[in-house]
């Protein structure tokens, strides 16, 4: 502080400083939530901060026009903290307002490491306790990432959606924050976006998220209703091993194709249950559970299979798909009691016996998980059993 205007309080001469730079009119709505970027009258005021509006933030001397636009730094390096003021507030305001999401096990994606993204991943680290996978197309910026925090740097291509759904088990990210926001990089944004998550373009790269019915991804009923997601469900995602007399994805009837769901299908059975409706395990009504999960909606399916789940308590599919469904959703215990039900039913499930190993070994429960990972390897020899066997090698 070089000098104080006359009825300045709270500041001395010599004070070390920074400037928040959106100033607003201080009064409106906005203003008094302390969203000044959002004041709805600096327009028709004419106000115009140094360096946001009007030059001079690079002077000398500049002058403030109210003690609330300074921040105290007292001890702090100037060099190191002048850029918080700006390229941290940006990630630090595009975060905060996806904390409630931001819980233990959720995990956040952040596309672009360069002056913003590397920030946004400490303030991340730093906020939360969410698991921050950077994304970026050059290695330099992804060696910055994990010196910043990053437990997982990848490259952006067109492997980056299948690698981050692999690495969440297929449920995607709860945030995507992309601070590139150039066409290639908000498709992947998308691709990497869980149900019910936020998806926040940073960037001003000039990209677009077409939103609707049928542009740009998929809108469903049940807990995600009114989210948009891409999806595109592998092969190897449907249960296995099935049994004669159960319900399999093989037996899937005409009216819904392979890939498909059909919205008013979903939305009348969802939205039914909702109501206190009296469910019946129809056939139709599987495959609306079935496609909930292979589209990473598994509250959505519970919502179909859990109020029939004891009266289908022998039919291997049912508590097959059930099982599936408590593990995407984190369900662990409900998961290894649905699990334990359908190996019980059907020993030679490889299938189930391996997806019991997986959830007693998400549970921390390594131990007990392998047996069953090495039996499940020995029933079918795919290098997804394989792999997870052999971590467990004697």
């Amino acid at each position: 502080m070089a000098a104080l205007g006359e009825g300045v309080t709270g500041f001395a001469l010599g004070d070390a400083v920074v400037v928040y730079g959106p100033w607003g009119c201080g009064a409106c709505h906005a203003c008094a939530q302390g969203k000044e970027n959002y004041c709805t009258r600096a327009a028709e005021l004419g106000i115009r901060p140094p360096g946001l509006g009007a030059p001079g933030a690079l002077a000398d001397y500049v002058l403030i026009d109210d003690a609330r636009h300074l921040v105290p730094t007292g001890d702090l390096d100037p060099v190191q903290t002048v850029p918080l003021t700006d390229a941290g507030l940006t990630p630090y305001h595009a975060i905060k307002r996806s904390l409630d999401k931001l819980h233990a096990g959720s995990t956040a994606v952040v596309l672009g490491v360069g002056g913003l993204g590397h920030l946004g991943v400490q303030l991340l680290r730093a906020l939360s306790a969410t698991r921050v996978i950077a994304l970026d197309v050059s290695e330099d910026k992804l060696e910055l990432a994990r010196a910043s925090g990053a437990h997982l740097a990848i490259r952006s291509d067109d492997k980056a959606a299948d690698i981050v759904r692999e690495a969440t088990d297929g449920l995607g990210a709860q945030l995507v924050l992309n601070f590139v926001g150039v066409q290639p990089t908000v498709d992947l944004a998308a691709k990497c976006a869980a149900v019910e998550s936020d998806l926040t373009i940073v960037g001003i790269g000039g990209g677009t998220l077409p939103v609707g019915f049928g542009l740009g991804g998929e809108v469903f009923a049940g807990p995600g209703a009114g989210c948009v997601r891409p999806t595109a469900p592998r092969p190897d995602q449907r249960p296995r091993g099935a049994r004669p007399g159960g319900l399999t994805g093989r037996d899937r009837p005409a009216g819904i194709p392979d890939r498909g769901i059909r919205f008013c299908l979903v939305s009348d059975a969802v939205t039914s249950i909702a109501k206190g409706a009296t469910v019946t395990l129809t056939l139709e009504n599987y495959r609306v559970a079935e496609e909930l999960v292979e589209r990473r909606d598994p509250l959505g399916a519970l919502r179909i299979l859990e109020p029939v789940l004891e009266d289908e308590r022998d039919n291997v599919a049912v508590q097959q798909l059930a099982g599936r469904a408590y593990f995407l959703s984190l369900q662990l215990r409900r998961a290894e009691a649905t699990l334990r039900r359908v190996v019980e039913l059907d020993p030679c499930d490889a299938w189930a016996t391996h997806a019991l190993g997986r959830t007693l070994e998400r549970a921390g429960r390594g131990a007990e998980a392998a047996p069953y990972l090495r039996l499940a390897a020995a029933m079918n020899p795919e290098p997804e059993y394989k792999a997870a066997a052999a971590k467990y090698a004697d």
